[in-house]
This record gives structure tokens, sequence and C-alpha cells, in this order.
């Protein structure tokens, strides 16, 4: 009893237990009601609902079956329901009561509008309780719109029957991926619009899977206004009328249809295209990607897809704006048949092309159109060709050669660009140091895969890095070699924030510190201190150390890193430089520069203050080298800055003895002004004859002059000079009375030779050698006419050469055997170094023993077999018999026992009654016939010998041939030799069986073969078109040729008069134009209607006579097709072959002070930007403003004349010298003589009222008359200037006393933005219009126009009177008495690009007055012409020149300012040098982009200077009149209003031509050249 009792509880607590843990794995009772609400609402009353926890016993677990319902613990987790029935649609409160659902699928269900819009719905972010759930929605059979954003992890969308779907895609904005399967599209994917409250939507499906044919269906897709992320399908859509779409990224599905890709031609409005696939083996139509019918707007292109080869070079023209190519293809792309680059040109505006993939070899070709590329990647398309030497590619910051075949090694030249990849390719040699040194950070990665020697070099101590620093206004640069290709990695001490340049080559920062700045220059990557001056200075060597092996090594400062610009000179030798850094020079002595060779030579050492002498051998060229104390030693640097190298002049004692010794180096003052020698042990001068003081500065009487064989040398530099007298005391070993020629050690040489004076060496005989012969010279065996054969050392003391390894014999010719003995059976060969094995033994050694193999052809086993030299028995090959293999085994051996086998030749030999490769068949002959049985026409039965002829043949041995009808119809017999009948004289026909009557013939053809003859009556009827009784005879299809013409029966044609044509001549007739260069109607490529006489030209050309070609493009912006070329003629403004790109240019600048500040640019930019950048001498303007007629921008302080680069839209307008900095302060000439005040803050002389010119070095005259006035006896005469103007040529002259200047305009040039000459117009031999104020004849105005719409304007104002003063520029100026004054405007320029400048050519000449008193009266002042232009400076306000000629001197001052369209701007001058010599200066004024006027107003006076003679002969008299001209060249006025009043007064005031001259005078007797005295 108590045994079951307790096996009752036992049982009570199991299931108790069983209860509660059943409860705890149970769904709470809330999902399950939810649940089964939901399916009772949609027709399953299965279940019921659970009202407490009671009723809900029992069925927690019953919907949790996997198919309907899973459940995870005690929620459900996933619903997949389908409706059978139209119950109500789904909306979210069926789903508000679940709390971890993780997917959702609905099959066949209504949806409600509810389901994913409500703001706070089940699958929104703002519900804090439910998780986002994946949902699949299939065959929906009523869809309503999205107006929420609903979060999904995924939604699938699958329908199988007609419906509208609209989707407003606002809700697609937050769902991960978006699948749409179309399984039934007649009624179809009606609208996908993406439109978020008017604006474009932030975000999209990251992932959108659509799965239908875009071909058969686009006209249901959506007017798309933004652009998929992905889309995937099997064609690419029509986009015809879509607008706005700003990028489109397509996946082809494999096997997609080909024939989609036509509609690629349409996407000419979207920015960003990329179409890529997986099944890269289907080829396309490539046409369609590049012969594209119209612009295509892409900016990007990804092209992922597969290409057939193609037969000509495709172009990107129709791609104007793109930037970026990506383009991943397959081998067959690939230019048949040269294999070169597929391309024949890229868009302007590309910055990123890659291609891979492909196949093409020529790199030469692919880099000379990739030049201005920014990144280049062309790895991967099998590139064959070797690596060239140079590239062009001065753009590219990128560069990805990988994965390629590429050859050959990498030149130095790759060192500019900053990333590079070689890996994988054939490339062998060096990697340039400027790599090798930069290896850490990967670097070395680039480099895998390939033969490099120096490889393991990798990441070592780079010794090979040369900078140096150099100055330029405001910037500081670090130029050299091997600098590395990352500014960041390179720190200086003072810091400096380095910016690459030009990658390893030059890096650049704004410096404005010390000129002699002394830098700490830390390279990070290789971890390399080094030391450079900002500006070089004059080297300076502190200590020298000299070996006994002739190495001289130099420590002290300011070296440079490149032994290229360093030159050692020690007395009459060169010191080769081995190694250069900063801080040390090492140097090898030698007698010729870089030819240091390995023979053995002495160099003699000789010590002036001691007797002793001792010798050393070093290396050297062969010739001894004579050493001592205070050896004069030039230590000769080239600078980067300057033309003139950096010298340092020492002495050292060069004595072996002190091998290794440093000796310290104490300078000399002032390097004793290289008038003496430097002795740097003391630090004193030891001064040449003529020189004296402790730096060699004071000059001291010569005294007789000592011979010398080098007039620069004093006794030819081996002696001192006695100047009491002139003899000279020579050096020790050197004699003669000049010391010119060396002493040898042994004036004797040891008898065995005699010395050369020349060089001071013994000349040996044949058997003696050493410096003095003393040493025997036994010479050893020669082979190949080198000692010892080249493989030994030979002792001349012996002449017993010593053998390298490997070699023997006296001469060392003998080559040994790798076994010496030949193990003992043979003997080694020495000629070849093998061994001749004994018969019975063989190997390389002998080694092995030899049994032979029959040999046959002199081949063992006949070279069919193998020998087994154990045995010496061949196994012959299959089909070979014989003991040495040599017999050929015949297919059957014993030829069926009729014959036997030829086994030289393998084949039976039959006898007489049998045939067949095996002599298996009996034979018996048939007849023959031309050596063919049965003659070829028959079968012979071999059985009978009997032929069987074929039909038609007939014979025993076939050769007959039978006739039609065999017996010729009884009229005639057959001839079987040919098989035709022989008919009697009244018969005819193959069978001979017609009558016949002859017929007319004519040419021996009967009817002349052109007609039927009826044998029985023997007459013609003759063929349509046919005439005459023989038929001969051609008749006209209109007889009469329409009364125009007459019939030639010969060829039946009408020959028609002049007038008309046609083969009736039923036609007019008008010739067409002729043309083109071969002078044929309609030039050969058009149809002529001599009807009308016009042509009917080709598609492309042009004119009446076709020879015009028709341009391919529009022509935009004004442009105009050039018939003649075919091309655009773009205006001034455009370029590219549509003139869409517009040209930029510069008029005028509102600069900034010296500090920098606000610069405001005019000109025209147009309305594009593209990529504007604004650099100002290489400063970045940083820009502000932009229009289309003005740029503002900012820009850093600096000093001086700039020039200004404005770079957009692929173009760079470059203005040389257009932008000078706002100066406070400026410089006077010659702070004004001492005879005036500098007005600094413009540069210009105040001068005393006694003196005048530019630099008030001039006297002023008394009066304005020829002679001077007064009680001064001192005062001298002044000679008259007068001035002339040459009304014919425009030119002005002033004259004075015999010297004549003329000033004239010669030239207007236009130049390109480099500077060359575009366009010259001839100013100077042109017909000028001239006109002159009746009021006033000191005006003269000319002009002439330059084309048809501009012309130039010249005006020229005699000073007469007094000096005349005015305002300028905001400068007080002075014309003197006597002056001229010049205006120019030039209206209207047509340039012939935007980007190119004017020069206006100002000619200033000296030359001889026809004054004959002048010149004797002038006699003493005569001196020959010269110029001097040294004082033209573009940084200053005023410019200086002159020429000077008989003592007097024109001198030109410049102001460079001019106006430009109406606005004051700055402008250069200069001098044009291969125009200009000792008489003449042309002078250039750089003028700014003017488009509709530059306007400059230059100035000449007359001025004087002392110095002149008044009256030659006279000493009291003395004096010369400097007569400065000065040119000024400024702007008229700062004022616009100013600049306009000027014009409309003068446009007035000079309106008759010409009108005073004929009234006051006769033109013809008048000479051109009109002089007004004053």
């Amino acid at each position: 009893m108590k045994y079951c009792i307790n096996n009752l509880l036992l049982l009570l607590v199991l299931t108790t237990t069983l209860f509660f843990i059943k409860i705890s794995n149970a769904i709470i009772r809330d999902e399950y009601n939810c649940a089964v609400g939901f399916l009772r609402a949609h027709g399953n009353y299965t279940f019921l609902t659970a009202n407490d926890d009671s009723s809900y016993l029992g069925l927690e677990n019953v919907l949790c079956d996997g198919n309907s319902f899973k459940c995870l613990g005690n929620y459900i987790v996933s619903v997949n329901l389908y409706s059978k029935e139209d119950v109500d649609p789904i909306s979210v409160g069926y789903f508000n009561c679940f709390f971890n659902l993780s997917s959702i699928t609905l099959d066949n269900f209504l949806i409600d509008l509810s389901l994913l819009n409500n703001d706070k719905n089940y699958f929104n972010s703002l519900n804090p309780f439910h998780s986002a759930p994946s949902v699949s929605i299939i065959n929906p059979r009523i869809f309503l719109e999205f107006k929420a954003s609903p979060y999904l992890s995924s939604l699938y969308i699958s329908f199988n029957r007609k419906f509208d779907f609209q989707q407003l895609s606002y809700g697609f904005a937050n769902i991960s991926n978006l699948v749409m399967i179309d399984n039934y599209l007649t009624g179809g994917l009606q609208n996908i619009t993406i439109v978020r409250n008017g604006y474009y939507p932030t975000s999209f499906p990251r992932s959108l899977y659509v799965s239908y044919s875009f071909k058969k269906y686009y006209h249901l897709l959506p007017k798309l206004i933004y652009s998929f992320s992905e889309l995937f399908s099997k064609n690419l859509p029509d986009f015809t009328g879509y607008k706005n779409i700003l990028k489109f990224k397509l996946d082809l599905q494999n096997h997609f249809e080909i024939d989609s890709i036509i509609y690629f031609k349409n996407y000419t409005g979207i920015d960003d295209i990329e179409i890529t696939t997986r099944d890269l083996s289907i080829l396309t139509n490539q046409s369609c990607f590049f012969d594209t019918n119209g612009l295509m707007g892409a900016k990007k292109l990804k092209l992922k897809i597969g290409i057939d080869s193609i037969k000509e070079e495709k172009s990107w023209g129709n791609y104007p704006f793109l930037t970026d190519i990506e383009l991943t293809t397959v081998r067959s792309f690939t230019l048949i048949p040269t294999g070169s680059f597929q391309f024949k040109n890229l868009p302007p505006l590309l910055t990123n092309f890659k291609i891979s993939g492909s196949n093409f070899s020529d790199i030469v070709y692919a880099f000379s159109l990739l030049k201005n590329v920014s990144t280049i990647d062309i790895s991967d398309n099998l590139i064959t060709s070797k690596l060239p030497e140079y590239h062009n590619l001065n753009k590219t910051k990128n560069l990805n050669l990988s994965n390629n075949s590429i050859t050959g090694s990498i030149p130095q030249s790759y060192c500019t660009i900053p990333n590079i990849n070689f890996s994988n390719n054939n490339l062998n040699g060096l990697i340039p140091n400027c790599f090798i040194c930069f290896m850490k950070n990967n670097l070395e990665n680039n480099f895998l895969g390939n033969n490099f020697t120096n490889k393991d070099s990798m990441n070592n101590y780079c010794g090979v890095i040369e900078p140096s620093l150099r100055i330029d206004g405001d910037m500081i640069y670090l130029e050299g070699k091997n600098l590395g290709f990352d500014s960041n990695s390179i720190s200086s001490t003072p810091y400096i924030p380095w910016k690459m340049e030009i990658a390893s080559t030059r890096f650049s920062a704004i410096y404005q510190g010390s000129q002699y700045q002394l830098f700490d220059i830390y390279f990070q990557i290789p971890n390399v201190l080094l030391k450079a001056r900002a500006t070089q200075i004059k080297p300076y060597v502190a200590m020298a150390t000299v070996f006994s092996n002739n190495t001289v090594i130099f420590v002290g400062t300011d070296f440079t890193y490149d032994k290229t610009l360093v030159s050692i000179n020690v007395s009459s030798y060169y010191c080769n430089v081995i190694s250069t850094t900063f801080s040390r020079i090492e140097c090898i002595l030698s007698n010729e520069i870089e030819v240091i060779a390995s023979s053995t030579s002495e160099i003699l050492v000789i010590d002036n203050n001691i007797d002793n002498l001792s010798t050393l051998t070093a290396a050297t060229d062969g010739m001894s080298i004579i050493l001592g104390d205070n050896m004069k030693t030039v230590v000769r640097i080239q600078s980067n800055s300057s033309s003139q190298p950096l010298e340092s002049h020492i002495s050292i004692n060069y004595d072996p003895s002190n091998n290794g010794t440093n000796t310290q180096i104490i300078p000399c003052p002032e390097d004793c002004n290289n008038n003496g020698l430097c002795i740097s042990k003391t630090g004193i001068c030891q001064c040449n004859n003529g020189f004296q003081g402790t730096n060699c500065s004071s000059v001291v009487d010569p005294g007789v002059p000592c011979p010398t064989s080098n007039s620069s040398l004093v006794c030819s530099g081996f002696g001192t000079c006695n100047s009491i007298n002139g003899y000279c005391t020579c050096f020790v070993f050197h004699n003669g009375h000049d010391c010119s020629l060396t002493q040898c050690i042994d004036p004797s040489c040891s008898g065995f030779g005699y010395c050369n004076t020349t060089n001071g060496q013994c000349k040996c005989d044949s058997s003696h050698q050493g410096t003095v012969c003393s040493l025997p010279f036994v010479q050893c065996p020669t082979s190949n006419n080198a000692d010892c054969n080249g493989y030994g050392n030979c002792n001349n003391q012996t002449g017993i050469c010593a053998c390298d390894t490997g070699r023997v014999g006296s001469d060392c010719r003998g080559i040994l055997c790798t076994i010496p003995n030949c193990s003992g059976h043979g003997y080694c060969d020495n000629i070849i170094g093998k061994c001749n094995c004994d018969s019975s033994h063989q190997g390389d050694g002998c080694e092995m023993e030899l049994i032979s193999c029959p040999t046959s052809n002199k081949a063992i086993c006949s070279g069919s077999g193998t020998c087994n030299n154990q045995t010496g028995i061949c196994t012959c090959d299959s089909g070979r018999i014989g003991s040495d293999c040599s017999g050929i085994q015949c297919f059957v051996p014993n030829c069926s026992g009729h014959g036997y086998c030829d086994n030289i030749i393998g084949k039976c030999n039959c006898d007489s009654s049998h045939q067949g490769d095996g002599c298996e068949m009996e034979l018996i002959s048939c007849p023959t016939s031309n050596k063919a049985i049965c003659s070829g026409s028959g079968t012979c039965n071999n059985q009978t010998g009997i032929c069987t002829c074929d039909t038609g043949r007939v014979g025993n041995d076939c050769s007959g041939i039978l006739c039609t009808i065999p017996n010729c119809s009884g009229h005639g017999y057959c001839d079987n030799i040919i098989g035709k009948c022989n008919c009697d004289s009244s018969h005819q026909g193959d069978g001979c069986e017609m009558e016949l009557i002859s017929c007319p013939t004519s040419n021996k053809a009967i009817c002349s073969g052109s007609g039927t003859c009826n044998n029985q009556t023997g007459i013609c009827t003759c063929d349509s078109g046919r005439i005459g009784s023989d038929c001969n005879g051609i008749q006209c299809f209109v007889p009469n040729c329409n009364g125009y013409g007459t019939c030639n029966t010969i060829n039946g044609q009408c020959m028609c008069d002049s007038s008309h044509q046609g083969v009736d001549c039923e036609l007019n007739y008008k010739v067409c134009p002729i043309g083109g260069s071969n002078k044929t109607e309609c030039s050969g490529i058009g149809l002529c209607n001599n009807q009308t006489g016009e042509c009917l030209c080709d598609k492309g050309a042009a004119y009446s006579d076709c020879s015009g070609i028709l341009c391919s493009v529009n022509c935009y912006n004004d442009g105009v097709c050039n018939l003649d070329s075919g091309k655009c003629k773009c205006t001034a403004n455009w370029k590219s072959d549509d003139c869409s790109i517009p040209i930029h240019y510069l008029s005028s600048i509102d600069p900034c002070t010296t500090s920098g500040g606000q610069v405001t640019i005019y000109g025209w930019f147009s309305t594009q930007h593209t990529n504007l950048s604004v650099t100002i001498g290489g400063l970045e303007c940083v820009l502000l403003q932009t229009t289309e007629n003005t740029i503002i921008c900012q820009i850093g302080a600096g000093l001086g004349t700039k020039d200004v680069n404005i770079t957009q839209n692929g173009s760079s307008f470059i203005g040389k010298n257009k932008f000078q900095y706002i100066s406070t302060v400026y410089k006077c000439p010659k702070d004004c003589s001492n005879h005036g005040t500098c007005d600094s803050s413009v540069g210009v002389c105040n001068c005393n009222s006694e003196y005048t010119g530019f630099d008030c070095s001039s006297p002023r005259p008394q009066t304005s008359s020829s002679t001077t006035t007064g009680g001064d006896n001192n005062k001298q005469d002044i000679p008259v200037s007068k001035t002339e103007v040459n009304i014919e040529t425009g030119a002005a002259a002033i004259n004075n006393q015999d010297v004549s200047y003329e000033i004239s305009i010669i030239s207007l040039v236009e130049l390109d933005y480099n500077g060359n000459v575009v366009k010259t117009s001839d100013l100077k031999n042109k017909k000028w219009n001239i006109t002159v104020d009746p009021s006033n004849t000191n005006i003269y105005q000319f002009s002439q126009s330059i084309d048809n719409l501009s012309n130039i304007t010249y005006i020229i104002e005699e000073v007469v009177g007094s000096s005349k003063k005015y305002t300028f520029a905001g400068m007080n100026l002075e014309i003197d008495q006597g002056g001229l004054k010049i205006s120019v405007s030039i209206k209207n320029y047509q340039y012939e690009s935007a980007l190119n400048t004017l020069q206006l050519r100002f000619l200033s000449s000296a030359g001889e007055s026809s004054n004959n008193d002048s010149k004797e009266n002038n006699s003493c002042n005569e001196h020959e012409a010269e110029s001097d232009t040294s004082n033209i400076d573009p940084n200053l306000t005023l410019n200086y020149i002159s020429i000077s000629k008989n003592s007097k001197i024109l001198s030109g001052r410049f102001i460079n300012k001019v106006v430009s369209d109406g606005r004051s701007t700055f402008m250069s001058t200069e001098t044009v040098k291969d125009l200009s010599s000792p008489t003449k200066i042309v002078v250039g004024l750089n003028l700014p982009h003017c488009s509709t006027e530059c306007f400059i107003d230059p100035d000449f006076s007359v001025l004087v200077s002392p110095n002149f003679e008044s009256s030659c002969g006279n000493s009291d008299s003395k004096r010369v009149w400097l007569i400065p001209v000065a040119v000024v060249v400024p702007v008229v006025c700062f004022s616009i209003l100013i600049l306009g009043s000027i014009l409309i007064y003068r446009k007035h005031r000079y309106s008759i031509r010409l009108f005073a001259m004929k009234k006051s005078f006769s033109l013809k007797q008048r000479v051109k050249l009109r002089s007004f005295k004053k």
C-alpha cells in the first residue's frame, strides 16, 4: 500500500511538472487569439477564441505547426497564409497584436490601404515594440498605394493576374531589398514615380530586382525623375522621352537580349551610367556605345560587357562632358589587324580612365592620347610592347600598368608620376632609385612579379637623394632627384609646409625668411636627414685628406649632392668626383676628366721645400702625376640660380707619406682675389708676379717679362720670374728658357731608354720597364693579341703566365676538363675542354663502360631504335627490322607469296601476274592509249583484260568518239577522232540531215551573226535592231534621232548635235561646273544633270562644283562651316569640333597691394566655369565671385610682376606679366643724381630747377634758342634739336647736329599664350592716312586699317615754345621743349583665338644726319652707336633704354600701364632682341586681350647733359650735350570720363584731312619729310 501511494505521489509530481513546462513553452494567449481572429476573419473557423486561461488549456501549441504559423518560445515569429475566397482586405490591425514577427507571407489576399501606410503601423520605425520583418505579397487581388515609409528588411511582390499597380514609392525609401516579379504583364507595372513633396527622395532601395522584359513592356514603365540604385534585367530599357535621370545602374542577366543594346543611344541626358553583366561571353554591337547619333551628356561611364573585335579605332567624340571611363571587357576587344590601342581620341574633360580585360599592344600611342588624364588604369590588357623611354603623362597622378606582359626596364622619367603600379609584367633591369628609396608602406607591392635585379635593395639605406633649394620671389623650391612622392613625409627645420609640384623632382612653399637660411631636411620614409641652404653660397673647405691611392676627401659646408655640378682642379690635374654631399666630397686625381683606368703607373711626389723624392702607386690613366706642396686647388660648384659658378681657392700639400692625415684649411682673405696662391695651412696669400698685399689686390710694376709657353702662366707655370732681368728660375725637374721642358728623374733612364722632355717620362726599350727603365721586361706568351690569352696574369720579371682556374698551358690557352685525367680511360682535349674517351668507355669524364650497338648512316640503331650499351643490341621501333634497325617492314610482310619485301623502302615488289600493296591480286592488262588504260574513257576488267567503253566512246582501247548520227544520214562519214560528221557539199547539220543554201556573210559570219539564215532560200532574217541583207547594220531606236542628229548604223547610236544629248537626242545638253584637283565635272564626287547644268553632289559635299566638304557637326556660337576643310571655323572665343567649348580671356586687372587681398579680373569668361582655377605667379587666387565678365578672388601677399593663369573648361589663358602687386614705395633712377627729390610713391624724380631728365643728371638749357645767353662765360652753346614728321610713313625724327633719331611704330604682333607669333601686321611699310588740324599744325593724326573691322590711330604732337607739364596715371610728368607726344588707339582687333594677346612694337634708331657742316664742326664728338637695355624691369613702374651716338643719347622711359576696354590695367615692356642692334632698339609693349580698344600714350622729349664739346678743338668750351628722349608708355588716364572727353575733343578737332596742307603749298613739289624749326 505504501508502495502504491509513493508511486501515485511521484506520478502527480511528474504530471504537474510537465504541465508547467508545457505552459512555460507555449505561446501567450494574446498571440493565440490574434492568430485565431485573423483566421476566422478570412474564412477559417477551425479554431475557437480562448476567453480565459481555462479555455486556453490544451490550445497552446495547436497553431505552431510550422506551416501557417511558426513559433519560437512564447511568440509567433512567422505567418504564411493563403486565402481561397474574397474576404475582407488585410489591414495593419491584424498584425498589431504580434510582438516578435520576423516574416509575413500573404498569398491571394485582398490588400488594404492601411497595411503599409499607417504612420504608426506595425512596420514603421515609430512603433517601439516591433522589429522590421520581411514581407512577401504573392498574387494580390488589389494593391493600393504607399504613403508612409515602412522599415522593412525585405519586400517581395509577385503577381499573376492583370491589375493596375500604381506605386508612389515614397514608401520604398527605407526598404533594404525590394523584389518585384511580373508573370502576367498584360496590365503590368503601370507607374513607378519617386516623388517626395516635390523633391527628389534622399534615399532609395539599396537593392531593386525587377524581373520582366524592358524591351517588350518599356511603354508601361514610369517617366523616371530619379535613378535606381540597381536594376536587374534581361535587356536595356528604352528611355526615349524620359527626363532628369541623374544616375542609371543596370545589371544585365545572363543571356540578355543583345538587340536591346541599341537603346543605349537614347541615354543622352543621364549623368552617370553603369551597365554590367556577369555573362561576358556575349559579344555586343559595340558601335552603339561609341557611334551614338548625337552628343551624350554622361559625365561618368562604367561598362562591364563583352565587346567584339573592331577594324578601326573608336571615337569618344560624342562624349564632350565625360570625366570618368571604366571599361571591363574581354580579350576579343582588339583592333584588327594591328592590335593597337582601340581608340583614336578621348573626351577633352577626361580625368579618370580605366580599361581591363581587352587586348592591345601599342602603349606609346595609348600614352599619347592619355597625356592629360590624371588617373590611368590600363591593367590586364595583354600589353606586350616595351615600356617607352619617355612618356608625356605630365598631368598623370596615378598610373596602373599591372598584370600585362610589358618588357624592358623602368626609365628614370617615370619618377615624376606620384602613384604607379608595375606589378606582374616582364620588366627587368634596375628599379630606379627614386622608387627604391621609398619602398616602405607597401610600395614594394607595385613592383612584384617582375625580374628586377635590385629588388633585394628595397628599404635599404638610401644615399641617392639629391636635394637643393632655390628662392624665386616669395616662393622657395626644393628641387633635385629622388625626393619622394609625398609632401607629408618631408619635414624641415625651420618648418615649411611643402607642397609637391612634380613627383620626386620639385616641391614648393611660400617663404619669407632669410635668403641664406640653412635648413635641415628630413625624409621620413627612408629616414634620411640632409642639409641645404636657401640660396647657394661659396663652398667652404675646412679640411682635406690625401690618400696614397690618389684619393682626396674634402670636408666643409655648402657643397652639393649632385656630383655633375662639381668640378675640382689640382694644379693642371683633374680630381674626378666619386661622391658628394653637403659637407663632403670624395674624388680621385687624374690627367683627364672621368678617365680613370686600371693600369698601374707611378705618381711622382715633389716637395718644393725638401730634396728627397718618393713614389707611390695609384689607379690613374697610365701617365705620371707630379705632386707636391701648396698645390693650388679649386673647388667649383655650378649654382642653380646663376650662370657663374661658386668657387673656393685653396692650396694643399699632396704628400703620400702622410697617407690619410687630415689637413686643416685656413681660408685666405678674399681667396687672394684669384691673383695669387692661398697657402691654406697658414691662411696667407702668396701673390702672383705683378700683385701684392694681404689679399693680392694691389697691382705692382710688372718689370721685364719672362718667356713662357702659356701666356696665362708665368714661366709656363713651372718656375718663377726675375722681373729685373726677365729670366726664369725653373722648379725641380723642369728646364729650358721658359721652363716648359720636363726633366726625367734619371736623365739617362738607366741606359735603357731616353727621356721625353715633353712629359718628363722615360721611354724604355723593349726589354726594360719602370719609371727609370731599371726593371727588366720579359714578354709572356700571347694569344688572341692578349697576354696569357686574357686568362692569366703575366709576371714580366720572369715572362711566365699564372693561369686562371680552369686554364692550362704556357699561354693559358688550354681549357681544363671537368675530370682532368678522364678517369684513366681517355685524354683531355684542352682545346675544347672535353674528354676523348677510349673505345671502351663513355661519359663526360669517361667514367662509364661502353658496348657499341650497330650503326647505319652514322646513327646508332639507325636512329630508329634504342641501344642497350650493356649488351650492344638494338631494340627497333615499330615497323623497323634488322640488327641496326635500318630496315623498313612491309605492310604484308611476305607480300602474299607473290613477291618480296624491299626493306629499304618498305614496299612489296610483286611478280608479273599480281598486283596490290601486298601482291594479293592477279593482273591481266587492258589496252592503253596515251599511256592511259582504256584511254581513260572506259573500265578495265583485269580478270579478262577487256575495256568497257564509256557512252559515246568506241574502240578496243575506248579512244574513238562516236558521232551523234553514226552514219551521218548517208550524206557523209563520222570522224571518230573528233566525233563529228564530215558532210558532203549539199548537206549540213550535225548529222548531215539538212540540205544547204548559203546566206550572205559578213566578218566570216553568216548573216553577220545577227540574224537567222534560211538555208532553204539563202535569205537572212535580221534580229530586232539589225538591218541590211547580211544584218550587218545596227538600227537606232529612233531612226531620225528626233531631228537633232543622224543614226550611225555601224554602232546603232544617234550622233547628236552640240545642243542635245540622250540616246535619241531627245534631251537638251548643259555643261556642269568643273572643280576638284582633277578638274572634272562636279569634281568627280557628284552627278551632273546635263539638262540643268547643275551638280547633284554626293553626301557630305558642297559648292556648285561639289568641291566643298560639309561639316559633320553643327557649328555653334556663330561658328561657320569651312567648306574647304569640312571643319567648323570657330569665332575667337570658342573651340572644339562644333565650337561648343568657350575660350576665355583677360582684358584688365584691378590688383591688390603687396600685402595681398582682393583682385578683380575683367574679360570674358562665359557662363561655363567647369574646374575654374586662377593662379597668380603660381599662387592660388581663392575664388569669391564669378560672372561672365568678371572674376573676383583673394590672393596672398607678394611682390613684383606675375603671370596670370586662368583655367576652366579644359582651356588655360596665360597672361605673361599681366599682374603687378601695388607697391607703396618705388625706387627712383640713380637716386635723382643728387639733383632732385624722389617721389617714391611712383618712382619719379622731381628735378631741381637747374637740371632735368628722368634721373636729373642733365643740366637744363637756359633758353629755347640754339645758343645760350647771359653773363656766365662757362655756359656752353646748346645744339638745337629739330623735330620732323614723315607724313608718308608716320615716323617722327629728332635731329641734332649730325645725329638723327627716328621713332616709329613698325608692327602689331598677335602672340599665343606661349609667346609665339601668330600673326604680324606690318605698319611701317603701309600707307598711313593723315589728318592735320589747320588751327594747330603741330598735331598730326595717322590711321590705317588692320582688316575690315579693326584699325589703328596714331597721333603725334610736337611740343614747341616751352616744356609741357601734365599729370598722367597719378604722376606729375614733364615733356621738354622740342619733344614729341604720341597717342595710339587700337580698336576692334580680330584675334585668331581668345587666348592670344597683342604686342605693339616701337622702333627707336640712331643714324647720321645729312648736315655736312655739322659733321665737320662736330668731328671731336664722333663715336660708334651703342644701345643699353639693362634697365628694363617689369617690377618697376618706370623702365629705361638708351642709344648713344656721337656724344648724344636717346633714352627711353616707360610706364607700364594701358587702358584696356575702358579700364586701366598693368602691362609689361620688353626689348625685341632679334630686331635690335647697337644702332636701334625695338621695344615691344605687351598689351592685354583688348576686345574693343587698347589705348596707350607715349611721349618723347629732348634733354641736355654735360660733356658735349660745343666747339671742337677749344678746350675751354668742352661740353657734350646728352640728348635723352624719354619714351613714356602709360595709361592716358584713370577715369573713363577723362578718356571719353579727350577722344570726343580730338574727333572734331582733326576732322579735315590735309586740307590746310593742300592750301598752303603744292604736294607735288613738297619733300616727304617736313621740318618745323622752333
